[in-house]
C-alpha cells in the first residue's frame, strides 16, 4: 500500500510539474502574444505619425498649386502693345472698324490676401449693329480671360453704329508700364 500511495503521489507530483510547465508555456506565449500586439501598437503610432506628416505635406503642397493655379489664370505682364494687336484682331475678325483705342493709368486692387494690376482700356469701334456685337462677344470671352467688360455705349450715326466699350485686364503686378498710347 505504500508503494501504491508512493506511485500516487509520484504520479500526482508529475501532474503538478506538467500542469505548471503547461501554464508556464502558456503564460510563455502569452507574454510574446503581449509583446507582439505591444510591437504592433508601436508600429502603428509609427505609421500613424508618418501618416499626419504626410498630411501636412499634402496640405502645404495643395496650398501651394492653389496659389500656382491662381497664378496660372491672371497672366504675370501684359503690355498695351499686345492688347491693342488683340483688339485689332478681334475687330478686323468682326468686321468693324477701330477709330480709338486706349489705355488709361494701371491701378493696384487688393482682393484678400491677394493684389493685382488693373489694366483699364477704352476702345470705339463702328461697324452694324451684329457685327459690333460679334466684336464685343469676342472682346469679352476670347481676348484674355481676365477680361472684365465695364461699359458698352452704343450711338447710332447716319450709316452706322459706334460701341464705345470700357474694360479692364486683371493682371499679377509687374515691372512694366504700360503707357497712354492712342491708335
Amino acid at each position: 500500500m505504500k508503494s501504491k500511495l508512493l506511485s500516487l503521489t509520484i504520479i500526482i507530483v508529475i501532474l503538478i510539474l506538467l500542469a505548471s510547465t503547461l501554464r508556464n508555456v502558456n503564460s510563455i506565449k502569452e507574454s510574446h502574444g503581449i509583446e507582439a500586439i505591444s510591437s504592433r501598437i508601436t508600429s502603428t503610432r509609427v505609421l500613424i505619425q508618418k501618416a499626419r506628416e504626410r498630411q501636412s505635406t499634402l496640405e502645404s503642397q495643395l496650398a501651394s498649386a492653389t496659389l500656382l493655379a491662381k497664378e496660372a489664370v491672371l497672366p504675370a505682364d501684359l503690355n498695351s502693345g499686345a492688347v491693342f494687336d488683340t483688339v485689332l484682331k478681334l475687330a478686323q475678325e468682326s468686321q468693324v472698324k477701330v477709330g480709338s483705342a486706349r489705355a488709361q493709368t494701371a491701378t493696384k486692387e487688393k482682393n484678400g490676401k491677394y493684389a493685382y494690376t488693373v489694366l483699364p482700356f477704352t476702345v470705339e469701334a463702328t461697324g452694324d449693329t451684329s457685327h459690333l456685337l460679334t466684336f464685343l462677344n469676342k472682346l469679352e470671352t476670347q481676348a484674355f480671360s481676365t477680361l472684365v467688360l465695364n461699359s458698352v455705349t452704343l450711338t447710332a450715326g447716319k450709316t452706322s453704329f459706334t460701341a464705345t466699350a470700357n474694360f479692364s485686364i486683371y493682371i499679377f503686378p509687374s515691372t512694366s508700364v504700360l503707357e497712354t498710347t492712342t491708335q
